[in-house]
């Protein structure tokens, strides 16, 4: 600011001089001078604008507004009845006192506890305020890995035509809600509200140590400059594994470049990768991306890396545990797993460790992705007072963005003993990964093999698999599409 004072100052004083020397009149004077000089002192920065005062604000008079959710409260924190002296359980309590405070609502949650054992309850209660018309719940909330069905049953609202939500602020997760609005019909969405959807992204975990004991370059510096991609990330694995104890065979007593689970990695690489089971086309209708050569390319590069048995170990017991005792006791470079791990306190007081995306496919690939079954939000088709449902929808996005986002950042980010800036870039390029598309979210009834694509991952499969399949699957996609046009 101080530069920019005296550059003005230093021009102004020219014009004068200028103005003086060539004799000319324009009206002006030293005065003139003075006043415009005393005008730029007293000139501030404007003050950062609190992004929670940008989202529309009402007064609702006390009402209630009752959100059914079906989460694992301890996996994904919707709610918290009181303070604790946890950070992420203190962030989400005070989010919804200011939003009760700003908005004068009553916030009230019935949690229906798990993902999948809890789909009928939520199904019943979900249909009893629809189709009964009792109007009971102002909001649901969940995962979408039950939720196609749901939709199908035309039990939820289109978001995209109401006002209050937009879907281009920052607190929207864009690669879930783009992909997935059919003809501009969005009938869930996933925003801040729904942070779950950051420790469930899958990443990349390397130990620091170890990669500077073997003189390999900085990770960090690939994901910037766009090279970390699959190839690299093998390469630097080869570098660590080690049959330690001699035996010939690398076994679960070695040094391996890579630790993971046993057939998830393969589900969330593809997406890594970039690769969508469907595409928007010009008209916005989803369109089945095929056998095409980058497809055909993904599956076989998985394919050669599944046989590699040198390169990676899958964890045959608790994966978790497995996993953390084995990268703590030296036995891995790298952990392919979602960011939650991390969350784990004997996973941030073990080795001193970086976290990075998925790697691309190529170096062409135009951004980091990541595999993250995305929970999301959804207004039921029939509620008390739609304006009121959005509303608030969009200020949890909104509050949980600016106020609890942060502070789950934080707990990702924090060592044994000390935070690990390095990480902040990358983690924030992770978030802005999360992705979904419509061929996902609808893959029961599209084709499961699709998403969970282990035996896809075989060299010279897929192109043959798809061949015999192809058929059955675009007239499955029809029979959505069809569905979908006959919903409001």
């Amino acid at each position: 600011m101080k530069k920019q004072i005296s550059l003005i100052l230093a021009v102004l004083i020219m014009l004068s001089i200028t103005a003086a020397s060539c004799g000319g009149n324009s009206g002006g004077s030293a005065g003139d001078t003075t006043a415009a000089i005393s005008d730029i002192q007293e000139t501030e920065a404007p003050a950062e604008t609190n992004q929670k005062d940008t989202v529309l604000k009402k007064d609702f008079g006390g009402a209630e507004y009752k959100i059914l959710a079906a989460a694992e409260q301890w996996k994904s924190q919707v709610t918290a009845e009181e303070e604790n002296g946890e950070i992420l359980n203190d962030a989400v309590f005070m989010r919804d006192r200011n939003i009760e405070e700003d908005y004068n609502v009553d916030l009230e949650y019935e949690v229906i506890n798990g993902y999948y054992a809890g789909k009928e309850t939520v199904r019943t209660k979900l249909h009893g305020s629809v189709m009964a018309g009792d109007a009971a719940y102002d909001l649901f909330t969940g995962n979408t890995a039950y939720l196609c069905e749901r939709i199908l049953d035309g039990l939820f609202m289109n978001q995209a035509g109401l006002d209050p939500l937009d879907f281009e602020r920052p607190w929207y997760y864009n690669n879930v809600n783009k992909n997935i609005t059919v003809s501009g019909k969005l009938f869930v969405s996933s925003g801040g509200f729904n942070f779950s959807n950051e420790s469930e992204s899958w990443c990349t975990i390397f130990n620091k140590e170890m990669l500077d004991s073997f003189g390999l370059e900085s990770p960090y510096d690939k994901v910037y400059d766009g090279s970390w991609i699959f190839d690299e990330f093998t390469r630097m694995g080869a570098v660590a594994s080690s049959d330690i104890d001699g035996d010939g065979k690398f076994t679960k007593e070695d040094r391996f470049g890579i630790l993971m689970t046993q057939t998830e990695p393969f589900y969330a690489l593809p997406y890594g990768f970039g690769r969508l089971i469907t595409v928007l086309d010009e008209d916005g209708i989803p369109r089945l991306t095929g056998a095409d050569e980058r497809n055909v390319g993904i599956f076989d590069k998985l394919g050669e890396f599944k046989k590699d048995k040198t390169l990676y170990y899958s964890c045959e017991t608790n994966p978790k545990d497995e996993l953390i005792s084995k990268f703590s006791a030296g036995q891995g470079l790298f952990v392919l797993y979602p960011l939650r791990i991390v969350e784990i306190p004997e996973m941030r007081e073990s080795v001193d460790f970086g976290i990075l995306p998925l790697p691309k496919y190529d170096e062409i690939q135009d951004g980091y992705y990541t595999l993250c079954w995305a929970a999301v939000a959804a207004i039921p088709l029939v509620v008390k007072d739609v304006e009121k449902s959005a509303v608030i929808l969009e200020a949890l996005n909104c509050y949980s963005y600016v106020d609890v986002i942060p502070q789950y950042t934080e707990i990702v980010l924090q060592r044994k003993l000390s935070r690990d800036d390095e990480s902040a870039g990358t983690v924030k390029l992770l978030a802005e990964g999360i992705s979904m598309d419509f061929g996902t979210l609808f893959n029961a009834s599209l084709e499961p093999v699709l998403v969970f694509a282990y035996d896809l991952c075989t060299p010279g499969k897929y192109s043959s698999w798809w061949a015999k399949n192809e058929i059955k699957i675009e007239t499955n996609l029809a029979k959505i599409l069809e569905a979908i046009s006959q919903l409001n």
